[in-house]
């Protein structure tokens, strides 16, 4: 991370503007494509079922869950490159003020909602809606040939259970990661120590002075 606070004006300019401009197409362009990727492929018009056409070349984008999650994915990717952008324009490098201070925390604060809010909603919505995975649906079940370890009992993990598995790890994760880079970025920006060097002693023991010999 020391590497970022090291840049020069120049490359941090190059870099931050660099970021922005792709950042911001990919977000343009991951929203594009998730938004018309939700568009059903059919609907009911008076009792009968009709394609639904979009007049656009957007019309063209896959109509389906794993066509919307790719455009979430990117645009979320693209996010980053703006945060990223933002930080090396406006903070990285500079000194810290109130203002920037405020504008960091609120950069903060959108991660947070990203991360621990957005993300996860997306994943019940993609999980409990297209993919279906409920409590009614049988992901493993212990084979009969197993059952003894059991005392007989009927054993069955269902995706609803593989759902919360996945939640549960991905916060932890990503919980886990937020500490670190919290503890982390507390030496942002500090110098390396330099190495003392022990001091040359005289035939008596005694520290030799600058300029004896």
């Amino acid at each position: 991370m020391n590497r970022l606070a090291q840049l020069d004006d120049s490359k941090r300019r190059i870099g931050g503007f660099a970021l922005l401009s792709i950042g911001t197409v990919a977000v343009a362009i991951g929203i594009l494509w998730a938004h018309y990727a939700l568009f059903p492929k059919t609907e009911f018009v008076g009792g009968v079922e009709i394609d639904v056409v979009v007049d656009t070349f957007l019309g063209n984008i896959p109509r389906h869950w794993a066509s919307v999650t790719l455009g979430q994915l990117v645009a979320v990717t693209g996010s980053q490159m703006v945060v990223v952008a933002v930080l090396l324009l406006g903070v990285i490098g500079k000194p810290m003020t109130w203002a920037r201070a405020g504008f960091t925390a609120f950069v903060t604060w959108f991660q947070f909602v990203l991360y621990f809010g957005i993300i996860p909603s997306e994943w019940l919505n993609l999980s409990q809606g297209p993919l279906s995975w409920t409590a009614q649906k049988e992901f493993f079940s212990l084979p009969d040939s197993l059952s003894f370890l059991l005392l007989n009992n009927d054993v069955a993990i269902s995706f609803a259970a593989v759902k919360d598995v996945v939640s549960m790890t991905y916060n932890m994760v990503v919980l886990g990661a937020a500490i670190l880079f919290a503890i982390k970025v507390q030496d942002f920006g500090k110098s390396e120590p330099k190495a003392v060097s022990e001091p040359k002693l005289s035939p008596y023991g005694r520290p030799l002075m600058k300029g004896s010999r």
